[in-house]
């Protein structure tokens, strides 16, 4: 594990994590031993000499001007991404939405909106998420209804429509085939 200065190129929390995590790995249990130590790794440039408690490092972080700089530029990324319908992995996709949408701290209706952006307009997807918009509550629900929309698609006829027809005078059912008739107007039908 790679331990990194906080430097504002990370989520504050995230960082955070990875900070106690390295601690509990190099057995520094105590509590206050651990906030010194994440006092140690952060620039000297953010003050964080108040700070008491993990709450108290985070809203310092938070608070600090380059957080917002840093939202910004994850916001940018994440309207960079791009669906590939053909792509069969969009399970990757979905899993780098969620990381952007987490770091950036986008709130549901604004992931909502720019999960449609990178759907297609006329995909099966878009349509099945644009419908079920009032049921989604949470980021959870947005992932739930997207993966759904590929299970849902699975399900549709794949080469266009079938229909059945019945003849009025015989009561038999005519069969489906790749018979092309020549009408009146030298058209299919």
């Amino acid at each position: 594990m790679e331990l990194i200065k906080y430097d504002e190129t990370i989520h504050p929390e995230v960082w955070l994590n990875t900070i106690k995590l390295y601690c509990y790995k190099n057995q520094i249990t105590k509590k206050e031993d651990i906030i010194e130590f994440c006092k140690s790794m952060i620039h000297p440039s953010i003050n964080v000499s108040k700070a008491n408690t993990f709450e108290e490092i985070l809203n310092t972080l938070k608070n600090d001007i380059f957080f917002i700089s840093f939202k910004h530029s994850v916001k940018k990324k994440l309207q960079k991404l791009k669906f590939d319908p053909k792509n069969k992995n969009y399970i990757q996709l979905i899993n780098i939405f969620r990381e952007y949408c987490y770091e950036a701290e986008i709130n549901v209706e604004e992931q909502k909106k720019l999960l449609l952006e990178k759907l297609s307009e006329d995909s099966f997807q878009y349509y099945f998420i644009n419908d079920n918009l009032e049921k989604i509550k949470s980021l959870n629900d947005l992932i739930i209804y997207f993966n759904q929309s590929f299970l849902e698609q699975q399900k549709l006829i794949r080469f266009g429509s079938c229909i059945t027809l019945k003849h009025v005078a015989t009561g038999k059912y005519l069969t489906s085939c790749n018979v092309h008739y020549k009408t009146g107007s030298k058209r299919s039908i």
